[in-house]
């Protein structure tokens, strides 16, 4: 279950993509790994777009949604206010994906799930160019 990151414009966004059968450890292995990347690297960061359309099999469940959470709200007293633009178009994703941004409501993070990634794109570019004047390039 590859799930792998790249950073993008110069720091200041990462693309998640994950592929193949994502289990419930693996997700929370990478997320917890991913997590814990120096304090710079993740202040700095102002938007991340997470691309699970190559996911062939879900094995997560809402527990693994609900600490992924924890992880997730835990990593906002480094960056408390950045955008998160979720791909995910299979049905059981999407709605896991929903699951995860209702529980990040309470945070100030601006999370938004969609089924098509061009949709997911135009939502990071213009509330990137709208909230920090950035001009998103390499998605």
């Amino acid at each position: 279950m590859p799930i792998d990151y790249r950073q993008v414009d110069g720091g200041l966004g990462n693309v998640i993509t994950a592929s193949g059968v994502v289990t419930e450890e693996g997700l929370i292995g990478f997320y917890r790994d991913f997590f814990s990347q120096d304090e710079i690297s993740l202040a700095n960061y102002r938007f991340s777009l997470s691309d699970y359309s190559a996911v062939t099999d879900l094995h997560v469940n809402s527990d693994a949604i609900k600490s992924l959470v924890t992880l997730s709200k835990g990593v906002t007293s480094i960056n408390p206010d950045t955008l998160v633009a979720v791909y995910a178009p299979q049905t059981y994703a999407f709605g896991l994906a929903r699951m995860w941004e209702i529980l990040m409501d309470a945070t100030d993070w601006e999370t938004c799930v969609f089924s098509d990634r061009e949709e997911a794109v135009a939502w990071l570019r213009k509330r990137a160019k709208e909230k920090y004047g950035i001009d998103i390039v390499d998605l």
